[in-house]
């Protein structure tokens, strides 16, 4: 289900549905330590290289911490009440271990947890009328961003566990959000009414109200020094925002399909976009183009996938889970665009990373 990587070690964590870490010497390409970790499966878990510390959420409603130099279980943490285990995978766990403080959320809770002492500093809730849907950390500051299936953001004190600001005016579910926590703190959420807001974490105002898709807005990338944001939604349609004039500067079409995500690379003003509909990846000019530079298509439909880019390469790694091939995807300038086949698994892939110095 995910795998992290400590390339200069050369070591790496995954972690499945059958309740599995698996700690792996990626040199002797063998497993170093194995534990089972959750019954039912694991939703997320982040390691700490230099101590192999580890944190893991899994499905039996519990978050646990690890010592994998002698896989053990350090302690365990009952979640109460009602959750959503995929949900739970989807936000995903944020830890700093310098200070031993993760953060996750379960239902319409949010947790802080002391990773010394293996029990909550703060469980905020009571703020929201439905299930979490994400959350932003600024652990520097001891500040946390919330947002949820009731269209509400909310602005959190770490230290205190009490609720800094509330954002009103999404009218359904907000899908995301970025912060930008320096000088002035303004956050930009995504929603499925259609909008994007900016808004300012000082008063909690609104803004800009961004209006031009047609359908839920899936996710967005935001450039704050070039007073830039670009969307991609289930209309089938990107588009180029001007944060300072609230405009739309550009829209980009070409999907046939929603728009899964999206790649940015604000220096060189491209992305690479992808819908698994009909299994195609774009790549953009954001700079002067409303037509892709390019296309690459694949054989089969899928529900899930991704992919990575190395634009100083300018190439990338796609991957869905109907196809048991990874796809070398190159376009650089001065060269005709190609695709080609990494064969090897046996089934579905379901997560990649790339280490681009390496290649």
């Amino acid at each position: 289900r995910g795998v992290m990587v400590d390339w200069v070690a050369c070591l790496a964590l995954t972690f499945c549905m059958s309740g599995l870490l698996v700690l792996w010497d990626l040199q002797a390409g063998q497993s170093k330590q194995k534990v089972l970790a959750h019954s039912g499966g694991v939703c997320d878990a982040e390691v700490h290289w230099t101590s192999l510390r580890a944190l893991s959420i899994g499905v039996d409603r519990s978050v646990s911490c690890w010592d994998l130099n002698i896989g053990q279980q350090v302690w365990r943490f009952a979640l109460p009440g009602r959750g959503d285990a995929e949900l739970s995978a989807e936000i995903g766990l944020d830890v700093c271990w310098e200070s031993d403080r993760a953060l996750g959320c379960w239902g319409r809770v949010v947790y802080i947890w002391d990773l010394v002492r293996g029990r909550p500093l703060h469980a905020l809730n009571g703020r929201h009328s439905d299930d979490v849907k994400g959350a932003i950390v600024e652990w520097s500051l001891s500040r946390s961003l919330t947002w949820g299936g009731d269209g509400l953001l909310n602005l959190w004190d770490l230290k205190t566990g009490k609720r800094l600001q509330q954002l009103t005016g999404h009218t359904a579910g907000v899908c995301g959000a970025f912060v930008m926590w320096e000088e002035q703190p303004r956050a930009l959420s995504f929603s499925s009414d259609h909008t994007l807001r900016l808004w300012s974490l000082d008063d909690a105002n609104v803004e800009v109200t961004f209006r031009g898709h047609s359908a839920v807005v899936c996710g967005a990338d935001v450039d704050w020094d070039g007073d830039r944001v670009l969307s991609w939604s289930d209309d089938r349609t990107l588009r180029l925002w001007s944060l300072g004039k609230g405009c739309c500067l550009r829209e980009l079409a070409g999907h046939a399909g929603p728009i899964w995500s999206a790649i940015v690379d604000w220096e060189s003003a491209r992305a690479l976009s992808y819908s698994f509909t009909h299994m195609a990846f774009l790549l953009w000019d954001l700079a002067s183009s409303k037509n892709p530079l390019h296309s690459f298509r694949m054989s089969d439909d899928a529900w899930n996938g991704g992919a990575e880019v190395d634009w100083s390469k300018s190439r990338g790694v796609a991957w869905s889970l109907s196809e048991s091939e990874l796809w070398i995807l190159d376009f650089q300038e001065g060269r005709p665009a190609a695709m080609r086949s990494l064969a090897g698994h046996g089934a579905a892939v379901s997560c990649v990373r790339l280490e681009t110095a390496a290649d």
